[in-house]
């Protein structure tokens, strides 16, 4: 039988036979793929052979999933801004081991170096060639692979910041097409964003308070226009090296004479941190300059205290605080802000527009008469709209102080009011006690989410609390068989407002059981569960309990769902709405 000889010595593998020209095609395309936008459009201008290769490698670029940035070490926070005319602008160092970027040519302009980049365009310092002028030059991130619906608001944002001129509004002066690259030209501010200086902290009061003012008065020149901004927050106001700010980036301003007709219904534009509650709903008929008004008193609140009115881990989680709560006051977070400029601010960031300011430039005269030590226009708070104030930041809390309220005043009426089904003084006053140790329970576990490490079990106590509470009351008064027992599908509805399942399950199973110790504890005193009218009925109600736990805890997965389809990592391009 024959049998191979295996070779004693691994053979070599036979090289492939690569022309030179294979070779330099073949690192052209790997350098075009490693390379940015301005080094691609150089490779496109000198290989237009390569064309063909290149918008193939863009394509495949477009449906392949970005890569994660890796996490960036936290910042060290500088001590803030102390005080001044204006604010000292600090230029970043390039890092080291970095070489400076190699100028690059694109039409009339001399491309210096990447200066900034969002979820639609990338800007760089950029030289006028003929006119030895030092620019910004915008291009659509997508180049010439931009969509109809791109190039056109790339257009209209070009063509509204063209027809603006103000000493604080960057001025965009040209406009034009390049190799299928669609850019525009505007005035090169040399300093930083409101949000970079941010980052070092909140500024001094009278900084913050000078520099809103001087940008409402620019955004009140915007409104004079019939221009709605809609996209104001920190990264799009820069600072010059004089700490001069800048109102920039069009690219969602609304002409207040036009109709939308691009725009579908409900759509969300702008970053949900800085917008106002009409716009976060997507009412675009509602936009007006009290929605400009609104970002405004947001842009303070930022700078007065250090962090936008309201955060969250996704955009949703913020567009839902931004329609139903109230931000803490800023003097909670800083004490030292004059109470005049938290009026300010808070009557800025008011859910109804009518209770805003009317327009910018009554913002700006306000926090004019506030810098020369005036009285502002705007009145304090009353008694009434402080308490709406509180319930709006504190609704879990409200509400239940609120029913133990009603619950109380209501067996208190029925014992003055009605003799017939009066308690007995006893069982009257047990059912008053539990309803105040109730009240100071729930005073406690308020108390308690000053401690980061208990908040993870403050949920599951509270709606245990609840439960046991409840189920103590209606053994003391009896009501077993009474529709006060629909208490308990409330309270399992309501728990899902934590937004956890398993608090949703555990405050159902407790629910389920503290009814059948209920019904067991009344058949036991009747002499037995024959004694019982219509047993079934009980079961039937457990299975509602369950049921209706289940149907909430669904809900609940439902939006866990589309907060982690929300859930936007750093420099993720996004259409519609944009993190701050």
């Amino acid at each position: 039988m024959f049998e191979p000889q295996l070779p004693s010595q691994p053979q070599p593998v036979p090289e492939l036979d690569v022309s030179p020209e294979e070779e330099r095609e073949a690192a052209l395309l790997e350098a075009y793929c490693n390379g940015d936008a301005v080094e691609r459009h150089r490779l496109r201008q000198e290989h237009p052979e390569l064309a063909d290769f290149f918008n193939c490698l863009d394509a495949l670029e477009k449906l392949q999933p970005q890569a994660k940035a890796p996490p960036a070490s936290a910042p060290v926070k500088p001590a803030p801004i102390s005080s001044g005319d204006a604010v000292t602008v600090q230029y970043a160092e390039p890092a080291q081991g970095t070489a400076a970027t190699a100028p690059r040519r694109f039409g009339r302009y001399e491309l210096l170096e990447e200066i900034g980049r969002g979820g639609m365009g990338v800007v760089y310092r950029a030289r006028h060639v003929e006119l030895n002028r030092v620019v910004a030059v915008k291009m659509i991130l997508s180049g010439y692979l931009a969509d109809r619906e791109q190039i056109r608001r790339f257009q209209q944002e070009a063509r509204t910041a063209a027809q603006i001129r103000h000493a604080n509004i960057v001025s965009v002066f040209d406009y034009g097409e390049t190799d299928g690259h669609h850019y525009f030209a505007m005035d090169y501010v040399a300093g930083q964003s409101l949000q970079q200086v941010l980052q070092r902290g909140p500024l001094a009061v009278d900084v913050a308070a000078r520099l809103v003012a001087t940008i409402a008065h620019a955004v009140a020149h915007l409104h004079q226009h019939g221009i709605v901004h809609r996209d104001l927050k920190p990264s799009n106001v820069l600072l010059d090296e004089h700490g001069q700010p800048y109102v920039s980036d069009f690219g969602l301003a609304k002409w207040l004479q036009e109709n939308e007709v691009r725009t579908v219904s409900g759509t969300v534009l702008g970053t949900p941190s800085y917008m106002a509650p009409e716009q976060a709903q997507g009412q675009t008929a509602q936009i007006s300059p009290r929605t400009d008004v609104y970002s405004l008193g947001a842009i303070l609140y930022a700078l007065l205290t250090g962090r936008p009115p309201f955060a969250g881990d996704n955009p949703l989680d913020v567009i839902l605080q931004v329609l139903e709560s109230e931000p803490p006051n800023p003097r909670q977070l800083r004490p030292e802000i004059p109470r005049d400029l938290e009026w300010i601010c808070l009557k800025c960031l008011e859910k109804d527009p009518q209770q805003r300011y009317a327009t910018a430039a009554e913002l700006a005269a306000d926090l004019e008469r506030f810098l020369q030590g005036e009285t502002p226009a705007v009145a304090p708070y009353s008694g009434w709209q402080r308490l709406r104030r509180w319930f709006r930041r504190e609704p879990a809390f409200g509400l239940h102080l609120l029913g133990l309220a009603l619950v109380t005043l209501i067996v208190q009426m029925n014992q003055w009011l009605n003799p017939g089904s009066k308690l007995s003084p006893r069982v009257h006053v047990d059912i008053l006690g539990v309803l105040g140790i109730w009240a100071a329970v729930l005073v406690l576990l308020r108390w308690v989410t000053r401690f980061p490490k208990a908040v993870q079990y403050l949920p599951a106590c509270w709606c245990l609390t609840d439960i046991a509470l409840l189920t103590l009351v209606l053994w003391l008064a009896d009501d077993q068989l009474t529709p006060v027992v629909a208490a308990y599908p409330a309270f399992v509805v309501g728990s899902g407002l934590w937004g956890r399942r398993s608090v949703i399950r555990l405050t159902t199973a407790a629910a389920v059981v503290a009814y059948a110790l209920l019904i067991a504890e009344h058949a036991w005193r009747l002499g037995g569960w024959q004694y019982l009218e219509r047993p079934h009925h009980h079961l039937l109600f457990a299975v509602l309990l369950i049921l209706t736990g289940e149907a909430t805890a669904w809900q609940v997965a439902r939006l866990q769902a589309l907060h982690r389809y929300c859930r936007l990592e750093p420099g993720e391009p996004t259409s519609s709405i944009s993190k701050p």
